[in-house]
């Protein structure tokens, strides 16, 4: 390959996605003058490609809403989340579905990115009606879930009395 340079800087552009080192020998140096002198010349310049880290944001994953998330990435040695809006390993409260991107680094200072999406259900405002509110000794109540968006299944419902139902 024939190398133009200005001055004392020549630029070679080495394939990005050739992970490896490539080593470029000088084999001489010619004037770009009229007289286009030549002169043999022996060097070596290996250049290192670093791979991208293999980052990883995590599993998908589902909270309740106004529960602390906790994102932690994995493959680097720094991460920055959604622009820096959230902070590695840091508490912060769930508001609304979202995916999350990070951006890692590796000791070179290469990139990579990974992405995780929260999915954020929403707090449930129970409701429930008995089919009976009075009568004789012994009453069975039957209470049937009227919660907006329900019914809820697998629930575990706890009343005032110490009573706890499932269903």
């Amino acid at each position: 390959q024939t190398i133009t340079s200005t001055g004392n800087t020549a630029t070679i552009s080495v394939p990005a996605t050739t992970v490896g080192v490539t080593t470029f020998s000088l084999l001489g140096v010619q004037d770009a003058s009229a007289t286009a002198c030549y002169q043999p010349q022996t060097g070596l310049a290996s250049i290192e490609v670093v791979a991208p880290p293999p980052i990883y944001a995590g599993v998908d994953f589902t909270v309740c809403e106004g529960d602390d998330i906790v994102l932690t990435a994995s493959g680097g040695v720094g991460y920055v989340w959604n622009g820096g809006s959230v902070q590695d390993g840091v508490p912060f409260p769930a508001t609304q579905t979202d995916t999350f991107v990070v951006i890692g680094t590796n000791p070179t200072g290469c990139i990579n990115t990974d992405t995780v999406v929260v999915t954020v259900s929403p707090i449930p405002l129970p409701s429930f009606v008995a089919d009976t509110t009075m009568g004789c000794a012994p009453l069975e109540v039957t209470f049937t879930n009227t919660t907006l968006g329900g019914p809820l299944t697998d629930c575990v419902w706890t009343l005032s009395n110490g009573a706890i139902l499932n269903g």
